[in-house]
Parts: C-alpha cells; sequence; structure tokens
C-alpha cells in the first residue's frame, strides 16, 4: 500500500537503505504462503543482506501481521547467536489466535457460541500461530514497539500486553526494550504513524541508544537515578535505576505525548534496513517468480 511507499520514504531521508519483498506467494512471487515458508524467506533476506552490509547495522522492521514474521525470523537469529541491531515492531500483536478474535471482521462472530471452534481452532490446528508473545522470550537484540491508540485493526492492548511480556523477559536483561505510544488525537490508526513528525526522532534517540549512547533528554542529567524529563518532540522519558548503567526510557501514558488494509498482501511485509553507504542491487530479491527453496 502507499503508506509503505511513504514509510520506506521517511526511512531513506534519514540515511537508512530499505530492502523490502514479496513473501512467497503474494505480489510477484510464486508459490503458496505459510508461516513456516514465509519466515525462511526472511532468513533468506537478512543473511543476504548481512553478507553485504560490512559494519552498517541492520534492523528489522515488522509492520502488523508482519510482525509474526519479524519475530519469528529474530528469535531464529538469536538462537544461531546472529542477532540483528534491533528489532522494530510497528502494531505488533501477541498471537494470531487473540489478533483474530479482536479484529474487526469478527466483531458480528466473536460472542457466538462455538466461535473459537469454528473459525480460532482451524487457524491454530493449520500451524499459523505467529506467536509473538512467546518469540519475544527468546529475543536478545535490542526491540522498539509503536503502537496508535485508536488502531481499529490491532488493538492497541494487544501492543501493549507484547510489551509486557517482554519487558522482564531474561532474554532482554542486557538490552532495550522500549514502547512508544502514539496519543488516538493523532489519527494515525493501523497504518499511519510513518505520518508522525516524531517518528524521525524516535528512529534517531533510539539508534543512539542501540549504539550505547545517552538520548539527548540525557545529555548533561543532573538526576540520572530518578524523575522524568521531556525528550524533544514531546515525548516524557523517565530514567530506571533498575538498569546497569541507568538509562532512559519512554513513559507509558500517552498524555505525556504531543498531540498532534489490504489484510493480506500488505501485512505480510516487514523489511530489513541497513544504516550506512552502499545498498548494493540484489537479483534474489527482483521479484521476477524467482524464491529460495526451504531446507
Amino acid at each position: 500500500g502507499d503508506h509503505r511507499v511513504e514509510l520506506y520514504k521517511v526511512l531513506s531521508s534519514l540515511g537508512y537503505h530499505v530492502v523490502t519483498f514479496d513473501y512467497r506467494g503474494w505480489g510477484d512471487s510464486v508459490g503458496t504462503p505459510s508461516e513456516r515458508g514465509m519466515t525462511y524467506d526472511a532468513l533468506h533476506v537478512f543473511d543476504w543482506i548481512k553478507a553485504r552490509s560490512g559494519d552498517n547495522p541492520v534492523y528489522i522492521w515488522g509492520h502488523s501481521l508482519g510482525t509474526g514474521v519479524a519475530t519469528n525470523l529474530v528469535r531464529r537469529l538469536c538462537e544461531r547467536e546472529t542477532p540483528p541491531d534491533a528489532l522494530i515492531l510497528e502494531s505488533p500483536f501477541t498471537n494470531i489466535r487473540e489478533e483474530a478474535k479482536s479484529h474487526p471482521f469478527s466483531v458480528i462472530y466473536r460472542y457466538f457460541p462455538g466461535f473459537d471452534w469454528f473459525f480460532l481452532d482451524p487457524i491454530t490446528s493449520s500451524g499459523i500461530k505467529f506467536a509473538n508473545d512467546e518469540n519475544v522470550k527468546h529475543i536478545s537484540c535490542p526491540l522498539l514497539i509503536l503502537h496508535a491508540e485508536d488502531d481499529p485493526v490491532v488493538p492497541f492492548q494487544l501492543g501493549r500486553k507484547l510489551y509486557s511480556i517482554a519487558a522482564p523477559a531474561r532474554s532482554f536483561r542486557d538490552f532495550k526494550v522500549q514502547f512508544v505510544p502514539f496519543h488516538s488525537d493523532l489519527g494515525y490508526r493501523h497504518k499511519y504513524i510513518y505520518k508522525s513528525p516524531e517518528l524521525p526522532r524516535i528512529l534517531r534517540t533510539v539508534h543512539m541508544i542501540m549504539q550505547g549512547e545517552p538520548p539527548p533528554c540525557c545529555k548533561g542529567c543532573t538526576d540520572p537515578h530518578g524523575g522524568a524529563h521531556t525528550l524533544t518532540g514531546g515525548h516524557v522519558w523517565e530514567h530506571s535505576d533498575t538498569d546497569t548503567p541507568a538509562t532512559c526510557r519512554p513513559r507509558i501514558s500517552s498524555t505525556h505525548l504531543s498531540r498532534r488494509t489490504q489484510l493480506l498482501k500488505s501485512l505480510f511485509v516487514p523489511s530489513c534496513f541497513l544504516k550506512g553507504r552502499g545498498a548494493p542491487d540484489c537479483p534474489a530479491l527482483a521479484g521476477h517468480g524467482r524464491q529460495p527453496r526451504e531446507p
């Protein structure tokens, strides 16, 4: 959709090279989609990028249903000890079962007797899980979650629930987990977070944190072990003295923020993007009916 192109323009304007692709069975790619196959496709693309990115950091971005592929991918990368530099989840859910039950398509049926048996059980029994809530327990790289409070497709509470699962996970002990909500007055809903004038600042700040630098709000701070202060752009960050060393994280309260689907094809497209120069042409990503074979 156009919203994806607009997001890529924002990332490109910040100096990132964006690599995105169609999963098997969607867009210009042949084959039949499956959770396992789409995860393998994403793994293949990541390995291709990593082999050519040199010392440049590589981040993985997943949106909506694409967050399920993204966490599947990053869990595998962490288990084989080749994690990306960061994972960014935009409008994520906890797992496909909870998302299907919360989706507006099911609003008429979810209270009917037998809804779980008729609608939800066939999804999970066919091997479709997209278990973000389980995957984040095994991820050991920095994580940023972005979610609009007025999201009508993936309810805000699912993104917040995912954060509450990830934040205390042992795998994140030495890494950062950030949650940035966008107030409903902003009208970003499910796919317009790219319109936020604060998004470039958020990404730059997160990039600094990922690199071990303090965010702008902390430079020269006189109270490194308590209190809260406003990050440029209106976000309120609070110090955490439970981290070693002490770090800053966004306070999870929308009241402190500045106030200002194609269901399948478009939601199955997370993106890898890398910071730095030299993103060579990738014939393997050009579509034309080619795809890697599953092992």
